[in-house]
């Protein structure tokens, strides 16, 4: 495992990011925390449905936002500081018992594991961004075109179509409700390989979803639009008992990696006493 601080530009702004690198797997798998001083752009409340560009903030340019790659700073420059130094959060756990400070949990399943550990408040505010690899470049592509589209993210960079830059092509870049999805396309080797869920790396991956009508509506683009381009419904709109309530729906691309839409009012888990994923709520 490799940590390592990173900074770039884009559109001028900074930012900066930390990666995990994690080589046990062969390939090397990166997660980047990234926190942007001054956001490039600005977009509302996107409805599903609509077009994304009718629906931009106020601050947004008017043309669509473009991602546009820039070379790394070299390792022996220092990020650019964001909102002055940071203290590190065991320091600040230490100075002030407030943020940082683990606390545990057994659980009735327990016994002798390692205990769940929290910080109060979480250090997180939610997952930045989710990357794909796609094997089926134009039939897959085609199928997220139309549900990220659908859902209201804004297309960042779509290199095929001349929109954004990046210096691996082609890329598809997506960003909306406080994330961003991203694809490459596979390459050597790994070209024809098959997603396999039960292989090493990545089972799923859901977005939150802002109220169950929205799940609803997700639903009835899939059988309007998605079924015709390969995708598969493998579990359709739905309460089950993963969090009090709830609401999801699961559904596969044409190359069999799934995606899941899900609601679940307030704090879900966490506003349990003990928060615990059991056979109660499996």
């Amino acid at each position: 495992v490799k940590m390592c601080a990173l900074g770039s530009g884009m559109r001028g702004r900074a930012w900066a990011a930390m990666a995990i690198v994690d080589r046990s797997l062969g390939a090397p798998a990166v997660v980047t925390l990234r926190r942007v001083a001054s956001p490039p752009w600005t977009t509302g409340q996107l409805p599903l449905g609509g077009a994304p560009h009718h629906h931009l903030g106020a601050n947004t340019p008017r043309s669509l936002p473009v991602i546009s790659h820039a070379p790394a700073v070299r390792a022996s420059s220092a990020p650019p500081p964001i909102d002055g130094a940071v203290t590190p959060p065991r320091a600040r756990a230490d100075a002030n018992n407030k943020i940082g400070t683990p606390t545990t949990s057994s659980g009735s399943g327990s016994s002798g594991a390692v205990p769940c550990a929290s910080a109060s408040p979480s250090l997180i505010t939610g997952m930045a961004h989710v990357v794909l690899v796609l094997d089926q470049w134009e039939a897959s592509t085609a199928f997220y075109r139309s549900l990220l589209s659908f859902v209201g993210f804004v297309c960042v960079a779509d290199t095929d179509r001349g929109h954004g830059s990046y210096d691996r092509t082609p890329f598809l870049y997506y960003i909306g409700g406080r994330t961003a999805v991203g694809f490459h396309r596979s390459e050597g080797e790994n070209r024809g390989v098959a997603f396999d869920q039960s292989r090493a790396g990545m089972h799923h991956w859901c977005l939150r979803a802002r109220n169950p009508e929205a799940v609803d509506a997700i639903e009835h683009h899939f059988h309007a639009h998605l079924s015709e381009l390969g995708g598969k419904m493998i579990r359709p709109a739905s309460e089950s008992t993963f969090a009090p309530g709830y609401y999801s729906l699961l559904m596969e691309d044409l190359e069999g990696q799934r995606v899941e839409f899900n609601y679940v009012p307030g704090k879900g888990l966490l506003n349990m006493d003990t928060p615990e994923v059991s056979s109660a709520n499996k």
